[in-house]
């Protein structure tokens, strides 16, 4: 992810930093605007990161260990993103927002490990 893409990737991280540290329960939730915001860019960062990732995959060798772990998050990515959204309560719009920060970060490492993985094969 190189170029406008480590703009997004850094955009990326700090929003899920920020959706982490949300807590319905400890007075720091946000409105449900905030959440429902959130919610629709985290889930566009984490379907571009999943796009690049499988693209990045493709071209691991089928053996790879490396291949076998990244197809785990994706396999866990694309049945995290196709659920249905969540009622539309504040309270679970923020846990399903901080569920996709976490998936989002989860994809983030695999991009970096496909990148180091394609860098070191020849």
């Amino acid at each position: 992810m190189n170029g406008d893409g480590s703009v997004r990737t850094e955009d990326a991280r700090t929003l899920t930093k920020k959706v982490l540290a949300w807590s319905t329960s400890e007075g720091n939730a946000p409105t449900l605007d905030e959440a429902d915001s959130a919610l629709a860019l985290l889930t566009t960062y984490a379907k571009e990161t999943r796009d690049t990732v499988t693209m990045a995959c493709h071209r691991l060798p089928a053996d790879s260990a490396v291949a076998d772990r990244v197809q785990a998050t994706l396999g866990e990515a694309s049945r995290r993103l196709d659920h249905p959204l969540p009622a539309r309560t504040c309270e679970a719009v923020v846990g399903r927002a901080q569920n996709i920060a976490r998936l989002l970060e989860a994809l983030l490492r695999a991009a970096v490990t496909t990148e180091h993985e394609g860098v070191d094969r020849p």
